[in-house]
């Protein structure tokens, strides 16, 4: 789904793309713009790793932005499918407290101390968020 920017004001994210779909150590990774512009970045396991099926808040463990806000099965993600195993997703997002939602500006929300997360430094967040999970695996 591609994201109206025409209202947003001017920044870093009308040059980026609004999704990205990578693997870290061969776990799949993702990231994903939601409506109000802001990223939000994912891993996806199988069956086999010890998290699989557990709530974001029955990890403590982890350390990434805001913390885990996401924890989901999902069969229609079709490009990580692996013969036809739902994987299991853990995600975060960048839309906290001081956190800049440029679709959120017209409301009045403001650049100034707020921090606007660009692609590169969410792609480096899924990335440490896969190794963390990947050494959970036994």
């Amino acid at each position: 789904m591609k994201l109206d920017k025409s209202k947003w004001p001017p920044g870093p994210w009308h040059q980026e793309p609004d999704d990205h779909m990578f693997k870290v150590d061969n776990m799949p990774c993702m990231m994903k713009r939601n409506s109000v512009g802001s990223w939000c970045g994912y891993v996806g396991i199988t069956k086999n790793h010890p998290w699989y099926g557990h709530g974001y808040d029955d990890i403590v463990d982890i350390d990434v932005h805001g913390g885990l806000t996401y924890a989901r099965k999902s069969n229609n993600i079709i490009f990580y499918e692996r013969k036809g195993e739902a994987l299991w997703w853990f995600g975060f997002d960048c839309a906290h407290y001081n956190d800049f939602s440029p679709a959120l500006y017209k409301y009045g929300f403001s650049r100034l101390n707020n921090t606007y997360r660009t692609f590169e430094w969410v792609k480096a967040e899924v990335e440490s968020l896969a190794r963390q999970i990947k050494k959970e695996i036994k």
